[in-house]
């Protein structure tokens, strides 16, 4: 607002919602959240309240469009749209790249993983004490998260994993 923006993306994690009913009866509600630098509440009317109601619960981190206004009491911020910070992570490309000691590894590996997503996933096979590498990309994509590259890393044969 100090720089003359009426609308931005805020993310947080709901810690409460309150609904409620306007003056003229129709719905709407009020979300406090919070990030690394405090709280904040956020307005929802009618219509957000239909569209995004059953994503904004409490414990629920969200990125949210908002609109602001700045107005005696301070800046008022009203929803606009809102999205599952979980949505949004799993539309980020990924990459997954596993180191094995062992050619066999890359068979067991490939059954933990999940094919539709935006990642891609390479191999590096170290043999020969560490003299030769082989890189070897798995040809589509698939869902990568942080405790799919933990499970592979706990695989016998795996070596590291670099998940980025």
């Amino acid at each position: 607002m100090k720089d003359g923006a009426s609308a931005g993306r805020l993310a947080g994690t709901i810690a409460s919602r309150q609904d409620r009913r306007t003056r003229k009866g129709t719905p709407m509600m009020i979300l406090t959240l919070s990030d690394q630098s405090g709280s904040y509440e956020c307005i929802a009317f009618s219509e957000q309240i239909n569209e995004f109601g059953s994503l904004l619960q409490p414990c629920k981190s969200v990125i949210l469009m908002v609109g602001a206004d700045e107005r005696a009491e301070g800046i008022s911020v009203r929803l606009l749209s809102a999205e599952a910070i979980d949505g949004i992570a799993e539309k980020v490309d990924r990459r997954l790249t596993v180191f094995a000691a062992d050619a066999k590894a890359p068979g067991s590996i490939s059954s933990q993983l999940k094919r539709g997503g935006e990642g891609s996933v390479n191999f590096v096979v170290i043999r020969d004490g560490g003299a030769q590498e082989y890189e070897i990309e798995l040809p589509g994509s698939y869902r990568l998260t942080a405790e799919v590259a933990g499970g592979i890393k706990a695989l016998e044969g795996v070596t590291d994993v670099r998940f980025h």
